[in-house]
């Protein structure tokens, strides 16, 4: 997916989340609502080398 945000543009591949099989139902403010829980959580590593104020702070997947 193309974005770009003030006038750069750059790819983006949003993460493959896997869900169980399960689902709870319940109901919320009279709806009903779904809930599905993810076997395993996404969490996605920053990969820049980033610099504040001279300092470089390193983040590597």
């Amino acid at each position: 997916m193309q974005l770009s945000y003030r006038g750069v543009t750059y790819d983006y591949t949003p993460p493959q989340v896997n869900y169980n099989s399960k689902e709870a139902v319940g109901k919320y403010r009279g709806l009903d609502i779904r809930f599905r829980k993810v076997s395993q959580p996404v969490v996605q590593l920053p990969t820049l080398d980033l610099i504040y104020r001279g300092a470089h702070t390193l983040h590597h997947a």
